[in-house]
């Protein structure tokens, strides 16, 4: 994985972190967060500079960080979103990319 994509996911990681311990009750920056997320995805997805095999470690890299931060009912709600969006509608990730994220969810126990 490129180093600016490393360090993004890492921005992220770090927003994720900090929201959950400072606001984790406002839903509006909880989905912007989430969203960039999404947008690294379909950024990576569409970059031509990379090979294939490093955009696929970068979206499962990120759909990986997606599913760590997925644990209430309003997560999940974001979370189906955007790989509805992903997956539907851009056609970017795959099923097998869905099945990984939720068997790395937290919420997995529930399904």
């Amino acid at each position: 994985m490129s180093k600016n994509y490393r360090i993004e996911l890492n921005k992220i990681e770090n927003f994720l972190s900090e929201y959950y311990e400072n606001d984790p009750f406002n839903e509006q920056k909880n989905r912007f967060i989430k969203n960039k997320i999404k947008n690294l995805i379909i950024v990576a997805h569409d970059d031509t500079t990379v090979p294939e095999e490093d955009k696929q470690t970068v979206i499962n890299a990120a759909l990986t960080l997606l599913a760590e931060n997925t644990g209430c009912v309003e997560d999940c709600e974001i979370s189906e979103t955007i790989l509805h969006d992903l997956y539907d509608d851009l056609k970017i990730i795959t099923q097998k990319d869905i099945d990984d994220f939720y068997k790395n969810s937290p919420a997995n126990r529930w399904l």
